[in-house]
Order: C-alpha cells, then structure tokens, then sequence
C-alpha cells in the first residue's frame, strides 16, 4: 500500500511562528520534521504548509499546494456522550462521600478475580463536581446548589465524521471544528438506545435506592421522538479524536503510511493519536 516519495519533495515546515514577542521564527530540520500536535492542530499545520485537501487550501487562500490529499485530512471521528441527571436524598451520608477522593481511589481499584490478565477490568471514573460545557444547573435554576448524580453514556465506536480545517493562513487564527454528532443515523439510535438504558439502571434496584427524582430529562420524556430530541440537544464530546490524519493507503484518502510518512512528501512524519483511522474503544 506505500508509494514511493518524490526525492525532491518539500522536507521542512515553515510556519509563522507567533511568540509572544511577536517574532517571526523559522526552523529547519537536517534530517526530519516530526509533527505531534494532535487530532486537531496536525492537520492544520499540514494544510498551513501546502498539504491537504486542495479546495480547502483554495478557500484558505494558501499559496502553493506541494501535496494533494483529498481523503481522509481534517475528517476526525470523536467520541458522543449523553448524561442523565437524578437527585440524591440529602440524608445519604454515603452518597455524599463518594466525592471523598479517599473513599473514591478505594472503589477505583475495584477488580474482579475472576478476570484474566487479558480480560477488561470494571473501570470506575470519577469526575466529582463534572458540569460539561454548559453549567449544571444555571445558577439562576431552582435546584442550584443540590446535589445531583450524572449517569454517563458513551458511543465508544461511533459511524459519523466531523471536520477540523484552517480558516486562514494566520496560524494563530483556531481551526474550525464541526463534530458532526448525530449526523449518522446509527449514532443517533445507539444515544437513543444508551440513554433508554441508563434510565432502566437507575430505576432498578438496588440502584434505585440512591436517588429520588430524575433531574433531567425527566419522567416526561419517554417516546423515541422524546430521546431524539434530548440527545440532539444535549449531547457533548467524550473527546479521544482520531483519525484526522489517518494511516491508510493513499488510493483510499490515507494521509500517512505505516511508517508514518505524510504521502507526497519526504522526510515528514505525523506521530500523534490523528493518524488512527478507525476510533477504538479505548483511551486515547
């Protein structure tokens, strides 16, 4: 699947490199550039310097093309996620002691004998006092200040893809980014299905026991129409971007082969987690 590099091929990268001095520095590599700047920062530099898709770098209004990849550059896959919100009883001493960073590193470490070494261990994460993005609740809400228990889903292998590209060649300028979630339908129906099934967990002993009400979305939503709905407007990014870069023969829209080189020009390698074209269902 590899192709040979041209000889003569472009084998450093120039970027205006803003300090906060304001200086203009220029690098050159003898041997190699290594770019790692991540899922959303390599394909950007990579488009700054003349690599990637050439109506994007048209748009962009960057001056020469020196490699033309059309494929995969900028098309990320990231993970979606979804919250349920329930009210603890304020009398429940041991739910309040779960955000003790001692009581939580114990349950942390939790593990089944049973288990190979080569089987998953429960992996048990906690974000004590976690909000997402948006807030929880606004601070003008009725219930500000309680408590609460978020139950998390995650689409860990999720068919949609995204986009991250230069807006200009100013590299201080941030890239645009569209996640793009929900767009597949398959990803839609696994949030629905995801949600559907954190509120059974909830409502199933013994776990029933640990909470009153369900905060949000509440009792009120129960159609599929409903789900849709609240996952459209409330799902967020569970992060481990890849792909961006990805590792594929070039016929197929790859960006790097398996030795990590960038197609169409020498001496330049992307080495960060962009290259992965297919999510796993890991930690990235």
């Amino acid at each position: 699947s590899h192709e040979p590099h041209p000889a003569n091929a472009l084998a450093n990268l120039y970027p205006d490199l803003k300090w906060p001095r304001r200086e203009v520095t220029v690098i050159s590599a003898a041997k190699e550039v290594i770019l790692s700047a991540g899922s959303f920062q390599s394909p950007g530099l990579l488009e700054l310097s003349g690599i990637g898709n050439r109506a994007a770098l048209t748009a962009a209004a960057v001056p020469k093309v020196i490699s033309d990849l059309p494929g995969w550059l900028g098309i990320p896959q990231l993970v979606p996620g979804l919250h349920l919100h329930r009210r603890p009883p304020r009398s429940r001493a041991s739910v309040r002691n779960l955000s003790n960073p001692i009581d939580a590193k114990k349950l942390a470490f939790l593990s089944d004998p049973k288990l190979t070494p080569l089987m998953s261990q429960l992996e048990i994460i906690f974000s004590d006092g976690y909000t997402g993005v948006k807030g929880y609740p606004a601070a003008n809400a009725p219930l500000f200040g309680s408590e609460f228990f978020s139950l998390l889903a995650a689409s860990v292998h999720p068919f949609g893809r995204g986009s991250v590209h230069m807006k200009s060649t100013n590299i201080n300028t941030p890239p645009a980014i569209d996640s793009k979630y929900l767009q597949n339908p398959y990803d839609l129906h696994s949030m629905i299905v995801a949600a559907k099934f954190m509120r059974s967990i909830a409502t199933a002993a013994p776990m029933s026991s640990v909470w009153t009400t369900e905060y949000e979305p509440g009792s009120a939503v129960a159609t599929d129409a409903d789900w849709e709905a609240y996952a459209r407007a409330n799902t967020l990014s569970i992060y481990h971007s890849v792909g961006t870069c990805a590792m594929l023969p070039r016929k197929d829209g790859g960006v790097v082969d398996p030795k990590l080189r960038v197609y169409g020009v020498s001496r330049l390698r992307v080495v960060d987690a962009s290259i992965i074209p297919i999510i796993p269902g890991a930690h990235i």
